[in-house]
């Protein structure tokens, strides 16, 4: 899904144009989805078996030399490796269980593999009972669990898949889930969830200012960014997005809330969010990327700070009250995608934290899921998106992705 470079300690070594830590929003597997021709799909099926087994430092052996500044680092990924057990299968590529991946490069010419399964609760459960536990899913069990109302919300629903970023010394996994996970170096699970609260207890983000109450602040921010791009050092900001949106149906709300905001990273806590703008609106959007923009003309490197952040505002939604008050709803289906609606654009001054542009798409609407990049050119601001012509949860449905003709034919 996602992955960090990182640092080994907190010694500011390397090229100070080669930043010691990026993250990245892979599109790889999201391209492979784009439908390809039979002779393109050997071994595709496959990336979806389970992969059970873990390592701890296994030894690589590297042919050439690695440059000065990447040793004593790290390639950290986070994503998912497993789907069934006998009994069950799941039914969406992303409700499998978490899994973390790291390559150490120990010297100039060797390196380590390390891999491990989130020791989270929805793991642990599922483990003991060697069956796939309760759980907030994207798709129904095949065949169904059978659970009783409340028991899906009532789990630990800890299952933190997406990223992987390192604040203030601490490697932490992150996702649009409420809540983080503590990783080692060997990639050992320390701690799940925040501040000594393990799987089943309540955790909660710190929103300062709080958003107004009978609200539901049901996303985390999956692909946050630096503030300035010399954060890959240990003590980096990070700008995230996060939406308050309506929890249940008993009262009209006037306004949901989209807000735009900082991690200080010397608190060490992904959980503490400090607002820089909130955006009152009809309807909140679900939002899992954004763009960061340069000034233009500015010098690469590990001293250029962020002038603007871009907000596209697709109109797919959340309708938490459809799981109200069972829970019982598959994910996947509780998303509105409205035709009727255009794409909307914000543009963020991050001098002044003002919108200095709401700009209204002309184009047909469309969703989309990651921001590859975005940039000033000739006085324009450009953004590279992967769209969709509908909801993009349905595309990676276990039924179209284990089907040629399926996952061929689906929209792009």
């Amino acid at each position: 899904q996602a992955s960090s470079l990182t640092r080994a300690s907190l010694r500011a070594l390397g090229s100070p144009s080669l930043p010691v830590m990026r993250v990245f929003g892979l599109a790889l597997v999201a391209s492979l989805w784009a439908g390809a021709s039979s002779e393109d799909d050997v071994g595709y099926e496959a990336i979806f078996n389970n992969w059970p087994k873990e390592w701890a430092a296994e030894p690589i052996e590297l042919k050439g030399t690695l440059p000065d500044w990447l040793v004593g680092g790290a390639h950290v990924m986070n994503g998912v490796a497993r789907w069934s057990f006998p009994k069950r299968k799941m039914g969406h590529e992303l409700d499998g269980y978490a899994k973390v991946m790291s390559v150490e490069f120990t010297s100039s010419t060797t390196a380590s593999f390390s891999n491990q399964f989130v020791r989270s609760g929805f793991f642990n459960r599922s483990m003991e009972k060697q069956d796939i536990t309760a759980g907030l899913l994207f798709e129904e069990t095949i065949p169904p669990r059978h659970l009783v109302p409340m028991q899906n919300v009532f789990a630990p629903n800890d299952n933190i898949n997406i990223n992987v970023v390192r604040v203030n010394g601490k490697l932490q996994l992150i996702s649009d889930l409420i809540g983080t996970v503590y990783m080692n170096r060997t990639m050992g699970t320390e701690s799940v969830c925040v501040d000594g609260k393990w799987p089943g207890a309540k955790v909660s983000f710190t929103d300062t200012p709080k958003f107004p109450s009978g609200m539901a602040v049901t996303m985390g921010s999956a692909h946050p960014l630096t503030e300035h791009l010399s954060a890959a050092a240990d003590t980096g900001d990070y700008y995230g997005i996060a939406a308050a949106t309506q929890a249940v149906a008993f009262e009209p709300i006037k306004s949901e809330y989209l807000r735009l905001f900082k991690i200080i990273g010397k608190t060490g806590s992904w959980m503490e969010r400090h607002e820089v703008i909130t955006l009152a609106l009809p309807r909140a959007p679900y939002m899992h990327a954004f763009g960061l923009v340069t000034p233009e003309g500015a010098a690469p490197g590990a001293s250029a700070d962020y002038k603007f952040a871009v907000l596209c505002h697709h109109p797919l939604y959340m309708q938490l009250p459809k799981e109200f008050p069972s829970y019982e709803t598959p994910m996947e289906d509780i998303w509105a995608f409205k035709t009727e609606e255009q794409v909307r654009f914000y543009v963020v001054d991050l001098d002044s934290n003002t919108v200095v542009h709401n700009l209204t798409f002309t184009g047909a609407p469309f969703t989309y899921s990651h921001v590859l990049n975005s940039w000033q050119e000739d006085g324009h601001i450009y953004m590279d998106l992967i769209g969709y012509k509908e909801s993009f949860f349905k595309r990676f449905s276990m039924s179209v992705l284990l089907n040629k003709t399926a996952r061929d034919a689906h929209s792009r």
